[in-house]
């Protein structure tokens, strides 16, 4: 998490400095030292993982983000609603990225949309989609509810309860009393899975071996009697128990109502005016007297159909966690819940067919059983759509969809520039990671790229219809990723290069390393800055004062080394005002500076550094968990990285070393004990 938090301090400095516009001024007779860049603390090595015991840090429920969302309903459903995600509220970068757990709440709007794509979602649903159930015959209870279970399991990416088996098949008389046929239902139920808690959130239970003692009975087990009282006989044992009643208002029936009644005491009553799926009831006792043979009965004072009760209880045990001997115990994840993790980390959707009948066989258990799927996970097609995904937001490449940049000074500039742009830095990615199966890190010294006619231009290549490969062995100033006109763009302003950004920039989102935050007495007051300076000139009257170059030491001297590429990307030996590049750079370390000049020799440093190898760990585990590092997480992400290491540093390696992660395999679960 702390160095998630750095990106703040630094923007925060940025703000209150002027950055490239103006320097801090600070009231004090001698400079502040600048910091020296600390160690990881998530990466350090003096931090004993001999101990067996196994701690994956805390957990949280997690909602679909956008893009899975998307992704699901077009998985699962064969349902294509890209053009519907402009209407949700977009996903906000909380601690670096879109899924972190915190981050992912939920407003009415988002609510309310969810409710209108379900129903766009149903209306553009192919019936053929729904597999061989589709066919069934509305009143064919059996048929119904193996449709339910069916479209239920992959949705919901479990098996459904009973209870919510009956709850969905109630769609199906609802329908059924409007004289549509089975087609109507299904699109009916496909509106109401897509919208419901069970579909938008990864819900983990927390007791799997915890079973509430739970009975279900419907309409055929109660006597009727002539007043409409519907009586059940039950052999209860004393305790406490909740009651649950699925109900509907008979067809042309008129507004009714039900009450529910245990023994001689009334304990709920509802009006009936369409349907009833009620809640379970605040609760009833049993005491010792009252143990053996009790009676439920259910009056209704009209025409109400009964579908089901569900009565749970008595509830024998109960949660205590105050007890000075009661600590957080720890569970293997496995089954459905494993399915749903690995799913979501490598494809960003739901699980297949595959991973589900694994669930259900009981082969998600082992780490040699998790690993061998997500090695067949990684050779799905689904797997770069999620890495795409993953790069717009570690690399912040979907900034790069709200840049400008002046038509006059640019005219080169397209939204299919910045398309092919971000397509550029995909399929290096693609290559190095599927094609070539390389070092992960070779991004950074990479001697070929893939690029449109446009881009083309751009970078002074000869242009090729559609998309080329170009080897750059001999174009010193074109080598791997810092060279891309993704980063150059994404890190410019819209009329010039910007050295603050583009160092802050290295520092944050490949080293994971942090830049100092103003003092707290600093002032944003700009001195006069000559209006012919070059870049480098002009920030170094910044660099030169005392109170400014508190901040910007660890991103000037880094940003400098790309001043041979323009706001755009396009490579230049002279700045607009006519002065002459100098691209040479330095890198502050704790050890001696590091020197270099231009972006290329800056990529073999990254390539090259400790920092940047535990920042690529970091960033992908804590993708994965869905929540930013912690204490808990030094001994994993150690051996994560040592595998990642041994193994020559491959997104295989990095995958397999996470998915068998403790924080990936295992979750906190209270403990619990016997109630008095």
């Amino acid at each position: 998490m702390r160095s998630r938090l750095y990106i703040l301090s630094a923007a925060i400095c940025l703000f209150l400095t002027g950055c490239d516009l103006g320097t801090l001024q600070v009231e004090r007779p001698t400079p502040r030292p600048a910091p020296t860049e600390p160690e990881n603390p998530l990466f350090d090595p003096s931090v004993d993982c001999s101990s067996p015991r196994v701690d994956p840090g805390p957990h949280y429920v997690r909602r679909l983000t956008n893009e899975e969302y998307v992704n699901t309903v077009g998985d699962v459903l064969g349902v294509d609603i890209a053009d519907l995600r402009a209407r949700l509220p977009g996903d906000s970068y909380v601690a670096g990225f879109k899924n972190t757990a915190i981050g992912l709440s939920v407003s009415g709007r988002r609510i309310e949309q969810y409710a209108h794509i379900a129903g766009e979602v149903a209306e553009r649903l192919d019936p053929d989609a729904l597999g061989e159930r589709a066919s069934c015959t509305l009143g064919d209870s059996a048929c119904e509810r193996a449709f339910l279970r069916d479209l239920g399991l992959q949705l919901f990416r479990r098996p459904m309860t009973d209870a919510e088996v009956e709850r969905f098949a109630r769609l199906f008389r609802v329908v059924e009393s409007e004289g549509d046929g089975f087609e109507r239902a299904a699109r009916l139920v496909v509106e109401a899975m897509v919208q419901s808690p069970q579909f938008l959130y990864r819900l983990e239970a927390r007791h799997p071996e915890a079973r509430l003692p739970r009975r279900t009975f419907d309409a055929s087990q109660f006597e009727h009697s002539a007043d409409g009282a519907r009586t059940k006989k039950l052999d209860l044992q004393p305790g406490r128990y909740r009651i649950s009643v699925d109900a509907a208002l008979a067809p042309g029936a008129k507004a009714a109502s039900l009450s529910l009644d245990f023994g001689s005491r009334q304990v709920e009553r509802w009006p009936v005016e369409a349907i009833v799926s009620s809640p379970y009831t605040a609760g009833f006792e049993v005491g010792e007297e009252q143990g053996g043979r009790q009676v439920v009965a259910l009056t209704a004072d009209g025409e109400v159909a009964i579908d089901g009760v569900e009565l749970v209880g008595p509830f024998s045990s109960s949660l205590d966690l105050s007890g000075p001997d009661v600590t957080d115990g720890v569970r293997l994840v496995t089954g459905y819940v494993m399915a749903s993790r690995l799913s979501y980390f490598i494809w960003h959707s739901a699980p297949d067919k595959v991973l589900l009948e694994a669930a259900a066989a009981g082969e998600l258990q082992t780490a040699d059983q998790i690993a061998a799927q997500a090695e067949r996970m990684l050779e799905d097609r689904r797997a770069r759509r999620a890495l795409r995904s993953y790069l717009d937001e570690w690399l912040r490449l979907d900034f790069l969809d709200t840049i400008e940049r002046d038509e006059a000074a640019f005219p080169e500039f397209s939204r299919a520039l910045v398309e092919a742009m971000k397509a550029e830095t995909y399929r290096l990615f693609e290559a190095i990671i599927w094609e070539e199966r390389a070092d992960l890190l070779s991004v950074f010294t990479a001697q070929k790229t893939w690029t449109t006619a446009d881009l083309a231009k751009l970078y002074g290549f000869e242009p090729v219809e559609g998309e080329a490969e170009y080897d750059l062995s001999e174009i010193d100033e074109r080598q791997g990723l810092l060279t891309h006109a993704s980063i150059l763009a994404l890190t410019s302003t819209n009329e010039s290069t910007s050295p603050v950004k583009r160092g802050l920039y290295v520092r944050t989102q490949f080293m994971c390393q942090p830049v100092a935050p103003p003092p707290g007495d600093a002032s944003s007051d700009a001195p006069e800055v000559a209006p012919d300076a070059s870049t480098r000139e002009r920030l170094a009257q910044h660099t030169e004062d005392p109170n400014c170059a508190y901040c910007h030491k660890m991103m000037d001297p880094v940003g400098f080394g790309f001043e041979h590429y323009g706001p755009m990307g396009a490579f230049r030996t002279h700045e607009p005002n006519g002065a002459q590049v100098d691209a040479s750079g330095r890198l502050e370390t704790d050890d001696d500076p590091v020197e270099f000049y231009g972006a290329p020799e800056l990529g073999q440093i990254l390539h090259d550094s400790d920092a940047v190898e535990t920042c690529m760990v970091q960033n992908v585990y804590q993708y994965a968990i869905g929540r930013p590092p912690g204490p808990a997480d030094v001994c994993d992400l150690r051996a994560v990285r040592e595998r990642f290491t041994d193994e020559g540093r491959t997104y295989g390696e990095l995958v397999l070393g996470v998915v068998t992660s403790d924080a990936f395999r295992y979750t906190r679960t209270p403990a619990t004990k016997e109630a008095p």
